[in-house]
């Protein structure tokens, strides 16, 4: 007699990447423009997805990439997996001393923490920085650079992250996660605004308790 077993689940898998298509092109042939346009550019790509040396016929890993396109793709810790390129472009444009007028390259990114689970509840999502980052890309999440500012956007995204993670405060408002040690003092904060926004738009004197008792 044969017996059959269900099968058993064992694990889960998910991956995260993007890829950016590239066209550099110099609007003339001149070598000064083609290095201006083209091979600048070009070279800075490489740049990113080359691995280092680190001796004589030694080398260690690129460079590690944080990236943000809202609402596409976000990671904190990712690299570029794939480059590849054309020299003279889809239109074979060269010049009479052999310079490319043109290169498409195109690049792969792929996140190094490709974990995504749900959380148990929203208290959870502190300790769950992945999934975060997955909500916050779908929102389209990563204002425009502020040309009043300085701050690197992109650190400051980051920042936050694991400030919510840590449950420490930012600019002075406290963020609730199931680290945070101050909870009471959430609610309370929580409560003065909720009650300072509703006295903003009724009449406190037709609701009697409004100023007198908390709302959580």
């Amino acid at each position: 007699m044969k017996v059959k077993y269900p099968d058993l689940w064992s694990d889960s898998g998910y991956t995260r990447g993007i890829n950016f298509n590239f066209t550099f092109q110099s609007p003339y042939g001149d070598p000064l423009s083609i290095f201006k346009y083209v091979y600048v550019p070009f070279f800075a790509l490489l740049a990113f997805a080359m691995p280092r040396q680190a001796a004589e016929n030694g080398y260690v890993s690129p460079f590690f990439v944080r990236a943000d396109v809202p609402g596409l793709f976000t990671s904190d810790l990712a690299l570029i997996s794939n480059l590849s390129f054309t020299r003279g472009g889809a239109n074979n444009l060269w010049t009479k001393d052999g310079l490319p007028r043109a290169i498409d390259v195109s690049i792969s990114l792929m996140d190094l923490y490709p974990y995504l689970s749900m959380n148990k509840r929203i208290s959870s999502l502190s300790s769950n920085p992945s999934y975060a980052v997955f909500l916050d890309s779908f929102s389209g999440m990563l204002a425009s650079i502020d040309s009043r500012s300085d701050e690197d956007i992109l650190n400051r995204y980051f920042t936050e992250m694991i400030n919510r993670v840590n449950g420490e405060e930012l600019k002075g408002n406290l963020m609730w996660n199931k680290f945070n040690t101050r909870k009471s003092a959430l609610v309370k904060q929580i409560s003065e605004r909720s009650k300072a926004s509703i006295s903003a738009t009724v009449d406190p004197t037709s609701i009697p308790w409004l100023h007198n008792s908390s709302i959580f």
